[in-house]
């Protein structure tokens, strides 16, 4: 993050560090009012919604959503260039594109606001509150790699990526050499770095944390995990269209982000389980109503005893991605694969 972004997301993590423990009444209220907002800004002003004819009068509360179909990515992949509103210019926006492992790729645009909020405060606010006291280093498995440490804008903050691709051995040693206090990655991979050191003898520095997204935690993989970090593992649940929709608490719940996210689940899957169906509800630039995703799930209400009363996702059941073994033995994450493909 640079400097002018770190000066402009500020306000943002401020807000997010206010609400984090809004009482479910103030939860319910946030919801309602930005659920109205950006369907209202959505029919008005981008091509997709506005076609569907839906009257601006009747929407009022979230009761309203029923109005809206459901997205699918079929949809969106068809209809991409019709779901960008008309008050933004594409070539001004922020973009985030899926890997394709479901098919073919996508891509979603985001305003600044959402971007800055999104990207950047909802991370920044997630690392605050499981690391403790300063300083965060925090070590990122990811699609990209930066050579040295990169110190960010905020004081005690710094980071560093290391690519997948780069292959568990370099994973292993930038563990030893950057120390860090927290580490992010998928838990397969997460799994094969840790059996790595293992089997060159190396006793691997104990972050404060481990954060684990984009698969399936399963209880007997995270107490792998658990027990070869010798931390707390905590998931983080989310996408490339929506950032992080839901965060895991010490108590095991899934807390989800209620300021940018409204989760809603339906008994409509494919599958016969219960579909996980997001909307967004900051990004003006490409508001996506009522998406499918793709994962199953269930949702859950209350005061949790970590004082959260945002809802909470219970049971995911998404799709798993496991590692792919080559024929001499070797490991590589479907998503080297996926990112050379494209």
């Amino acid at each position: 993050m640079q400097l002018g972004e770190a000066m402009r997301c500020a306000p943002k993590l401020l807000w997010l560090l206010r609400t984090r423990y809004f009482a479910a009444e103030q939860v319910r209220s946030y919801q309602e009012a930005a659920l109205e907002a950006i369907l209202r800004h959505a029919v008005a002003t981008v091509p997709y919604y506005r076609d569907l004819s839906i009257s601006l009068s009747g929407l009022h509360g979230a009761k309203c959503l029923e109005k809206f179909p459901v997205l699918t990515k079929q949809l969106v992949q068809q209809n991409q260039a019709r779901l960008v509103s008309k008050d933004y210019d594409p070539q001004t926006l922020h973009t985030s594109r899926t890997s394709g492992s479901t098919g073919e790729p996508t891509t979603t645009y985001f305003d600044e606001d959402s971007w800055l909020l999104m990207k950047y405060a909802l991370k920044l606010r997630r690392t605050l509150a499981d690391l403790g006291r300063p300083p965060y280093r925090v070590l990122i498995f990811g699609e990209s790699t930066s050579p040295a440490p990169r110190r960010a804008s905020i004081p005690w903050i710094s980071d560093r990526n290391v690519a997948l691709s780069d292959g568990v051995e370099a994973h292993v040693d930038a563990i030893l050499q950057f120390r860090p206090t927290g580490i992010y990655g998928t838990p397969s991979w997460l799994l094969e770095t840790v059996q790595t050191a293992q089997r060159r003898r190396i006793r691997l520095p104990s972050p404060r944390l481990v954060w684990t997204s984009a698969e399936v935690l399963t209880p007997g993989l995270r107490k792998e995990l658990e027990d070869g970090f010798q931390c707390d593992v905590r998931d983080v649940y989310g996408s490339t269209e929506f950032k992080e929709v839901a965060v895991e608490c010490r108590f095991g719940r899934r807390h989800i982000n209620f300021e940018t996210s409204f989760v809603e689940i339906m008994g409509d899957d494919p599958g016969g389980g219960k579909a996980v169906v997001i909307t967004n509800l900051v990004n003006r630039a490409m508001p996506l109503i009522r998406y499918r995703i793709g994962d199953v799930g269930q949702l859950s209400a209350g005061v949790c005893p970590c004082g959260r009363a945002a809802p909470w996702i219970d049971e995911i059941a998404g799709r798993a991605i496991d590692l792919i073994e080559l024929a001499d033995g070797r490991k590589v994450s479907p998503y080297v694969l996926s990112s050379l493909i494209e």
